[in-house]
């Protein structure tokens, strides 16, 4: 994954090409870590920020599951009510990435633990139910 296309930069504009040109050390990291990532699943720039790499990851991956999946576990009737749980986790998935963004704070309007609160409640809703349906994701 090249740093800084996905939320910074669009991939060949000139600001994307431009932070190389500057600091060719990018370069060498952004090659690096793609190497670990294919070696491992996972690189030392990940652990930097392990919650909010771990958060954004598990988040996309649960999106991308629902899109696709095909069955759902036998302790539900339907498939409807396996997407209920999905859509539990993803927004508890979703709150967590929203606790890990320093960007999503309002912190000259807004109290943090007034902010932080309702993400906590909704992250502790669908962690509980990632951890009781974790089991059946599979397609």
């Amino acid at each position: 994954m090249i740093r800084h296309t996905k939320n910074y930069y669009r991939v060949g504009c000139g600001s994307w090409w431009m932070h190389w040109v500057k600091s060719p050390k990018y370069l060498c990291q952004d090659i690096r870590d793609t190497w670990q990532r294919g070696r491992q699943g996972w690189c030392s720039t990940d652990c930097w920020n392990l919650d909010s790499y771990l958060s954004t990851v598990i988040l996309e991956t649960l999106q991308h599951f629902k899109e696709g999946t095909q069955g759902y576990p036998g302790v539900f009737e339907s498939i409807d009510e396996w997407y209920a749980q999905l859509d539990l986790m993803i927004d508890g998935w979703t709150a967590q990435r929203e606790l890990t963004d320093e960007n999503t704070w309002d912190y000259e309007n807004v109290p943090y633990d007034e902010w932080a609160e309702p993400l906590r409640k909704r992250r502790d809703v669908g962690f509980a139910s990632f951890k009781e349906y974790s089991g059946g994701l599979w397609s």
